[in-house]
């Protein structure tokens, strides 16, 4: 275990400990009944991204458990393969006015626009009339891409 990893991990036992404290005194003091409530949700709202996967970490993520938020580029794992793809949420990602029946899109009439449908797409950089394509096979896990390298 890295040095980073134990900070994080003793931040994250912090954090953990300050909630759970701030839970049950929140409950005992009859005078912030108002407040309560809220600031129960909030804490407990904070105790369950703690407990949630590191945001860089390096370890797969079962789309069981956790999407990624909708476009953000990861890395995807199937049975057969893994690649570079994004996470396209109900209408979250935009087509335009127009689309062909090569993409998988569905039309929201409110919006009068179409949107990617709901699914797994990997990402195409060397074609230049698609940037993703549907992936067919079931995705059943995920992490973040590595960062960059700085040369």
């Amino acid at each position: 275990m890295t040095d980073k990893d134990l900070l994080n991990e003793d931040m994250k036992n912090r954090i953990i400990e300050a909630a759970h404290k701030a839970i049950s005194m929140s409950r005992e003091d009859s005078d912030c009944v108002d407040r309560t409530e809220v600031e129960t949700e909030v804490l407990l709202g904070l105790l369950k991204i703690v407990s949630m996967q590191d945001e860089n970490s390096d370890e797969w993520i079962s789309v069981k458990d956790h999407l990624p938020p909708s476009e953000k580029h990861v890395l995807a794992e199937t049975d057969n393969y893994e690649c570079v793809a994004f996470y396209a949420k109900r209408f979250s990602v935009s087509v335009g006015y127009y689309t062909d029946d090569e993409i998988d899109c569905e039309y929201n009439e409110d919006l009068d626009e179409y949107f990617l449908a709901e699914g797994w797409y990997e990402v195409v950089h060397n074609w230049e009339e698609y940037s993703s394509i549907t992936i067919e096979d079931e995705v059943i896990g995920w992490m973040d891409l590595p960062r960059r390298s700085k040369e």
